[in-house]
Parts: structure tokens; sequence; C-alpha cells
């Protein structure tokens, strides 16, 4: 920032601030490389020249911008459901004030001083900056947020992997049961289906031997029969 003095001949100028401290500079221009906070404040230059003299009085106010977290509930480092807020804060607001988000330099669709998390998630950890811009002058202010894993959902995890792994065994080892308890079931129906069918033959290979040894009987009895009576027709 510049302060230029300038329009008279045989100029001679100081400064002052409010306090009346004399600053080292006499020059017509008094230049602020780098301004910061505690460069706000009134300034005062007096001129003298051979037939004159006078003082200006400025007011020179620097704008302190900066993002602040506002936890609304969690504590501790950030985690996944916390809720909180992120506000842009400068020293002196104006009406034409506007509020611009980015997070990791990609503009975001928020335009007021506040930025609302209502639940934390992984995906929001990353650099928010907060871009505060008016009609004569902007600034920007970067925060870093950072969603920690909770460490007990670890530990849930595993429970749950663990639980839904031994249900796995036990429905395998159930339907491994099963298929053969099926299978040990169907051979033994196959077995006593042989059996019967084999008993069954058995029975008729006997029915028929028997019927096989009475057909044989009737003949001989034939026989024996046509034989007796050709020796009582041969006697007669």
């Amino acid at each position: 920032m510049w302060l230029v003095a300038f329009g008279l001949e045989n100029l001679e100028l100081l400064y002052k601030l409010q306090n009346n401290e004399l600053l080292p500079e006499s020059g017509a221009v008094l230049h602020f490389p780098a301004l910061t906070l505690r460069d706000s404040g009134n300034y005062t230059c007096t001129w003298k020249t051979n037939t004159t003299s006078g003082s200006k009085t400025i007011s020179l106010q620097v704008e302190d911008l900066k993002v602040s977290l506002i936890r609304l509930s969690g504590n501790g480092t950030l985690k996944p459901g916390d809720s909180l807020n992120l506000t842009c804060d400068v020293t002196c607001t104006q009406s034409s004030s506007q509020f611009v988000w980015s997070k990791n330099n990609e503009l975001l669709p928020e335009s007021g001083a506040v930025l609302h998390f209502p639940a934390l998630t992984l995906r929001d950890s990353g650099n928010y900056t907060c871009t505060w811009k008016t009609n004569t002058t902007s600034g920007s202010k970067t925060i870093s947020l950072q969603v920690e894993e909770h460490p007990d959902q670890w530990s849930i995890w595993m429970i749950v992997c663990v639980i839904a792994g031994l249900s796995l065994i036990i429905i395998l080892g159930a339907v491994i049961y099963n298929r053969r308890s099926v299978h040990a079931e169907r051979q033994m129906d196959d077995c006593e289906h042989n059996a019967n069918v084999q008993q069954n033959k058995d029975d008729f290979d006997l029915h028929a031997h028997v019927q096989q040894s009475e057909d044989d009987s009737d003949i001989y009895a034939n026989v024996q029969q046509k034989e007796d009576n050709s020796d009582i027709y041969a006697n007669v």
C-alpha cells in the first residue's frame, strides 16, 4: 500500500501514528510492502514549506480474515458423524461482501460465510478455502479438515466379519450334511429295492423249480400208468 503526498515545492514531510510516534520515513510516499494487523491506525502526514504548513490524517484499517472451525457435536479428533461449521470471519464486513468456498481448489456451491457439515464422512477430508470479496478488496484463508475413521469401527467390522464367516461355515456344513444324508438315504433305498428284486427273483425261480418238479412228477406218473396199462393188456 502507498500513501502519497505531492503538489508542493520545497516540501518537508513528517509521518506520525495516532500515538504521535514519529515514523522514520520522510519522503512523499509511505510504503507498506506487506500489511499486517498491527499496521491498522491513523496516519498523520505533516508538511512544511517556506511559506505554509499543514497536516492530513488518514485512517488505515487492515481487515482480519480467518476461517474458524466450530464443532456442533463430537469431541477429540474429527470422526464420521460429527457435526461442525466452518466460519469465514472478517473483522469488518460490508454489505457488498461475498464469500466463496472451495475444497482442494474446486469451487463449492455454498456462498455464505458459514459452511455447514451436518454429519461428517471420510470424503469430507481436505483443504477448505474461504475467499472474501468486496467492491474494493479481497482475501482468502485456508483451513485443513481431516476426518479420521473411528478406531472402534475396526472392531465392529472384525466382529461382523467373524460372525459372517461362522454363519457361512455353519450353512455350508448344514448343506453338505443334508446332501450326504439324502445321498445315503437314496443308497439305502436302492439297496432295499435291489434286495427286494433279488428276493422276488429267487422266489420266482423257486416257484418255477417246484412247478417243474411237479410237472416232471406228473409226466413220470403218466408214463408209469401207461406202462402198467400195457402190462395189464399184455397179460390179458
